[in-house]
């Protein structure tokens, strides 16, 4: 599954909104938010600061200063969250973030996706995963089967 995300990476994906095992997207808003967007508003900017807190992410990533595609929002195991993403600036075909928020309990989950800087572009290298926020297994299943998801399309 996660020798795929290679590939996924090289597309610069754009998230979208996802049905997971029976559970059913909210509506897609006509305009989501920017993660950097999110990270500055009440609730977000708690659960984004609690999430990086004590890791050595890089600049790019607690910044939140790369390019980035509109949130989405999604229902999963009767919880809703917003999922936002955002690359390193001239190497997002190597570097990924996605962000999950709930902000009804000022929480957010992330995952980098990292591939080395030599890598060849006919891509079958495995990324680093780094998982931010300690998300549990379901959290986890949930960003990665948006990575995933993004093969497909």
């Amino acid at each position: 599954m996660l020798k795929y995300i290679a590939i996924v990476l090289l597309t610069g994906m754009t998230l979208s909104l996802p049905s997971l095992a029976g559970n059913t997207a909210l509506p897609k808003r006509a305009e989501g938010d920017y993660l950097f967007s999110l990270i500055k508003k009440p609730g977000y900017k708690q659960a984004w600061q609690a999430m990086l807190a004590g890791s050595n992410a890089p600049t790019w990533i607690k910044q939140a200063s790369g390019p980035s595609s509109p949130s989405t929002q999604l229902a999963y195991q009767g919880h809703h969250y917003e999922l936002a993403n955002s690359c390193k600036q001239h190497d997002c075909g190597n570097n990924r973030v996605l962000v999950l928020f709930d902000v009804a309990k000022r929480q957010a989950w992330g995952v980098w996706a990292k591939l080395p800087d030599d890598t060849p572009v006919a891509r079958s290298v495995e990324p680093e995963l780094t998982w931010y926020g300690k998300p549990d297994d379901t959290i986890r299943q949930l960003l990665t089967t948006e990575l995933d998801r993004e093969l497909k399309n």
